[in-house]
C-alpha cells in the first residue's frame, strides 16, 4: 500500500509540473499590436482574428421594448469556461493577412469591467422598471433592486460586457441629471491563469486517484483513497466556483445605478441686504477686526408632504458653512422660518459679500430645493475705547467717586454712557452733552453692604454709526470692607435703643436661668453645706 500511495504522489507531482509548464508557455506568448475580436465561422466555431477596434457596439434590432432591444450574440462565458477546463494548453492561431507572426499579449486578457452611475430622475419607480427592462433586453439580468423611499432607490444589473457602453448611454437618457459616473476595469488574468492551472492539476490528480481506487486490494486502502478523492474534489469545486465567478464577471459587467428624484423648486427668502461693521481692535495678536454680531434667518413655504429640512448658509468670507435643521411655522399658510444662525464678519476685504442660503427638504412628496442670496456690506470703523478707572477699596456705606473716560470717533453720534454698579441698584444712564466731556465722565455711588467678593462696576458707551450701533465697555472693581468705628450714617437712636433692650433682655434671661439651676440643684448643695458644717464641728 505504501508503494501505491508513493506512486500516486509521484504522478500528481508530474502532472502539476506539466500543467505549470504549459501555463508558463501560454503566458509567455507575445502581445498583439491590436485587440482581438471573435467571429463565428460557417461551422459554428469561433476564430480569433486581429481587427481594428470599432468601439464594441453590437448589432441592434427594432422590436418592441421601451428604448431598444439588443440582439445578443453567443456570449463569451462558455468559451472562457471551456478554456479553463481543457486538459492541455492550446496554442491559438491568429490569422492576419496570412502571417503567423504578431504581438499576442492581449489575446487572452481577463478584464472585468464595471460601472457605477448616480442619476436624478422624474419618477423612481418608473426608472427602476425601465433599467430592469434595459438589462433583460440586452441579455442581462437584475441582480438587486431597492426603493427605500419615494424619492430614492438603487438597482444593480449585469449586462454583456460588449453592451456596457450602450446600456450606460440608455441609462443616461433616462435621467434629468447625471450626478456622478464611473467605469472601472480590473485585470484578473494572473489569478484566472493560476486558478485554472490549479484546477486542472486537481482534475488530473482526481483521475489518477480514481484509477488507484479501482485497483485497491483492501477495504482500508479503498477508504484511504476515497478520503483523498473527497478532499481533492472539495478543493476542485472551490476553484471551479472561482473560475465561474471570474468568467461571469468578465462576460457580464456589473452596473450599480443610484437614483434620486429630481427635486422640485421652492422659493426662499434670505432677508434684506444688510450692512455690518468691523471694528479695528488695534491688538496685534487678535484678528484683524472684531465684527458686530449678524443674525441670519430664511423664510420659505414648502409643498405639502415635506417634513425634513436642511438649511445651509455660505457667508462668502471663506469661513466654514453653517447648517441647521430646525424650523418653525410663522403663518397659517405653511410658511416656515429657520433657526437663527449667528455670524461675525472679521474683515472688510472683498466687501460687499454675497451670502447664500440653500434649503433642501424631503418627505413623502419627494424632494424640494431652493436658494437665495443676500448682500452684506462690511465697513471698517474706528472703535470706542473705554476706561472705567482704577480699582478701589472702601468701607461699607462710604461714598465712592467713579471716574472713567473713552475715545469718540468723529463719525459716531448720539453717544450714551451707562454706569452699572453691580450691586443690584438701577444703572445710571446719561447722554453725552459734548465731545469734550468724553475725556472724563464721573459719578458717585454708595455701597452699603460689606462683601467678600468685589463689586464689578461696568462703564458701557454706545453710539450710532453708518452701519448701526456700536458699543465699547470696560470694568473696574470696588472692594468693600466692614465699617471701622462709628460714623454718622450709623448713628440711629431707635436702633440703639432696640439693641440695648435686647442686651438687657439677654442678661435677664441668663440670670433667670442661673436661679433656676440653683433651685434645681438645691438639695445637693444644701446636703454639701451640712456635711461641711458637721466636719468642722467634729474637729473642734
Amino acid at each position: 500500500m505504501f508503494n501505491l500511495f508513493a506512486g500516486s504522489l509521484l504522478i500528481s507531482l508530474a502532472l502539476a509540473s506539466l500543467s505549470a509548464c504549459s501555463s508558463d508557455d501560454e503566458m509567455a506568448m507575445p502581445a498583439p499590436a491590436m485587440a482581438p475580436k471573435a467571429f463565428a465561422t460557417s461551422d459554428g466555431d469561433y476564430e480569433i482574428a486581429i481587427e481594428p477596434d470599432r468601439g464594441g457596439y453590437p448589432p441592434v434590432t427594432e422590436s418592441g421594448a421601451p428604448g431598444i432591444e439588443l440582439a445578443v450574440e453567443e456570449p463569451a462565458l462558455n468559451n472562457r469556461l471551456s478554456k479553463s477546463q481543457s486538459e492541455t494548453s492550446e496554442v491559438k492561431s491568429i490569422s492576419q493577412s496570412g502571417s503567423a507572426s504578431g504581438d499576442f499579449g492581449n489575446a487572452d486578457r481577463v478584464i472585468i469591467r464595471s460601472a457605477e452611475i448616480d442619476i436624478e430622475v422624474q419618477n423612481i419607480t418608473n426608472a427602476l422598471n425601465t433599467v430592469g427592462l434595459i438589462a433583460t433586453s440586452s441579455g442581462g439580468w437584475v441582480v438587486a433592486s431597492d426603493q427605500t423611499r419615494t424619492f430614492a432607490g438603487s438597482i444593480s444589473i449585469r449586462v454583456p460586457v460588449e453592451y456596457l457602453d450602450i446600456v450606460l448611454a440608455q441609462i443616461r437618457d433616462l435621467s434629468t441629471k447625471v450626478r456622478t459616473s464611473k467605469i472601472t476595469s480590473q485585470d484578473l488574468t494572473e489569478e484566472f491563469t493560476d486558478v485554472s492551472a490549479r484546477a486542472q492539476t486537481l482534475r488530473d490528480t482526481k483521475l489518477v486517484l480514481t484509477g488507484l481506487f479501482d485497483q485497491a486490494e483492501s477495504v482500508e486502502e479503498a477508504l484511504n483513497i476515497q478520503k483523498e478523492i473527497t478532499r481533492v474534489q472539495s478543493d476542485l469545486e472551490a476553484l471551479e466556483a472561482r473560475i465561474k465567478f471570474i468568467s461571469e464577471s468578465e462576460a457580464y459587467s456589473l452596473i450599480n445605478v443610484i437614483m434620486q428624484a429630481a427635486p422640485m423648486s421652492m422659493t426662499v427668502d434670505a432677508g434684506p441686504d444688510i450692512a455690518v461693521g468691523v471694528i479695528n481692535t488695534g491688538i496685534p495678536y487678535e484678528s484683524p477686526g472684531m465684527g458686530n454680531r449678524s443674525i441670519f434667518r430664511a423664510r420659505f413655504t414648502p409643498p405639502e408632504g415635506i417634513e425634513d429640512f436642511i438649511i445651509t448658509w455660505n457667508f462668502g468670507d471663506g469661513s466654514p458653512e453653517e447648517s441647521t435643521d430646525r424650523v418653525a411655522p410663522i403663518t397659517e399658510d405653511g410658511e416656515l422660518i429657520s433657526a437663527s444662525i449667528v455670524h461675525y464678519f472679521s474683515r472688510d476685504d472683498d466687501s460687499p459679500l454675497i451670502v447664500t442660503v440653500k434649503v433642501r427638504g424631503s418627505g413623502d412628496a419627494g424632494l424640494v430645493e431652493g436658494e437665495d442670496t443676500q448682500l452684506v456690506t462690511v465697513s471698517r470703523i474706528p472703535p470706542i475705547v473705554v476706561f472705567a478707572g482704577t480699582d478701589q477699596t472702601v468701607e461699607a456705606s462710604q461714598n465712592v467717586e467713579l471716574s472713567g473716560s473713552f475715545t469718540l470717533p468723529e463719525s459716531i453720534t448720539d453717544v450714551k454712557y451707562i454706569w452699572d454698579f453691580g450691586d443690584g441698584s438701577p444703572p445710571e444712564e446719561r447722554d453725552l452733552v459734548n465731545a469734550f466731556s468724553a475725556g472724563n465722565v464721573t459719578t458717585e455711588h454708595i455701597f452699603p453692604h460689606f462683601r467678600w467678593n468685589p463689586y464689578e462696576v461696568r462703564l458701557t458707551v454706545s453710539g450710532k454709526s453708518e452701519i448701526g450701533e456700536i458699543t465699547g465697555e470696560a470694568t473696574t472693581y470696588i472692594y468693600v470692607q466692614e465699617t471701622v468705628g462709628v460714623s454718622s450714617p450709623d448713628l440711629n437712636i431707635s436702633s440703639t435703643i432696640r439693641s440695648a433692650s435686647r442686651a438687657l433682655q439677654a442678661v435677664g434671661v441668663i440670670s433667670v436661668n442661673i436661679l433656676l439651676w440653683l433651685a434645681i440643684l438645691s438639695p445637693a448643695w444644701i446636703i454639701g453645706v451640712l456635711i461641711v458644717l458637721f466636719l468642722r464641728k467634729r474637729k473642734r
